[in-house]
């Protein structure tokens, strides 16, 4: 394997890391926006939709 073939490696590499962080993020939204509203809704003292 030449130069070209260990810079093609360490490029692959790097996308994937790339690929795994932003989609760890993309999952990471989703969480944090159901963490905000369940600690609105608790100090709010809100117990949900299907009781009052």
């Amino acid at each position: 394997m030449g130069l070209m073939g260990q810079d093609a490696f360490e490029f692959g590499v790097n996308l994937g890391k790339l690929l795994i962080f932003f989609l760890m993020m993309i999952q990471a939204v989703p969480l944090l926006v159901w963490v905000e509203r369940r600690g609105s809704a608790f100090i709010q003292r809100r117990f949900g939709p299907n009781r009052v």
